[in-house]
């Protein structure tokens, strides 16, 4: 497939930010810059940005939403144009966050930090 595929070992992981709050965006760029393998390529707002954006190349997601636990509609289209991606999404409304991958598999992550963002972006690696 065009664009996105998983990070080898040892390549860098590029991830887009997408609809995050100013403040949550700005602990997710610090956290980002404190490793070296992790680099954010794009902040987007909406969904035919972010379309637009994973297209350039994207391993990992990061993406604001009302509510975690339920998968937002552009997941699925995400995931199926790119069986690759890996989508966090953090719940704008409480303090959940959920991984969301290949065949709509997720897995929680807690507690909802931005140490727990950063190592669940390290975990996307191949």
């Amino acid at each position: 497939m065009p664009g996105t595929r998983a990070a080898p070992r040892g390549e860098v992981i590029r991830v887009l930010a997408s609809n995050l709050p100013r403040v949550l965006y700005e602990v997710l760029a610090a956290s980002v810059s404190q490793d070296s393998n992790i680099v954010i390529v794009g902040n987007t707002r909406g969904a035919l940005e972010t379309l637009i954006a994973v297209r350039q190349g994207v391993d990992v997601v990061v993406l604001g939403a009302p509510e975690a636990r339920r998968l937002p509609a552009i997941c699925t289209h995400l995931l199926g144009e790119y069986p690759e991606l890996k989508i966090i999404v953090v719940s704008l409304a409480d303090e959940h966050t959920q991984v969301y991958w290949l065949g709509i598999r997720s897995r929680q992550v807690r507690p909802m930090t931005p140490r727990s963002i950063l190592a669940t972006i390290r975990g996307c690696r191949g």
